[in-house]
């Protein structure tokens, strides 16, 4: 139990670096933004993918829910896009 409490706090605080590091690359802001669903729980994370410039998908905003592990980064995060996209490969 201790060793798992041990696990989320690093992951906890390694999210917020990560965060705090994603928001100061002004470059990457352009393309994304990511920011936890609520204030107390950094593991559950919201994003907005915004549509590249000279494609169809320019102008769009794509949003995401991301899931991360209290074991990060020795499992990854999982992702969930909830804007529907189609896809030629994807029927559902």
């Amino acid at each position: 139990m201790n060793r798992q409490l041990d696990n989320e706090r690093h992951a906890v605080q390694r999210i917020i670096v990560e965060l705090a590091e994603f928001k100061a690359d002004l470059d990457s802001q352009t393309m994304c933004h990511f920011e936890p669903e609520s204030e107390g729980d950094v593991l559950q994370l919201k994003g907005h993918i915004y549509g590249p410039p000279d494609t169809p998908y320019q102008g769009g905003v794509f949003h995401l829910k991301i899931s991360v592990p209290q074991d990060y980064p020795f499992r990854p995060p999982a992702c969930k896009m909830i804007t529907k996209v189609w896809h030629p490969n994807i029927s559902k």
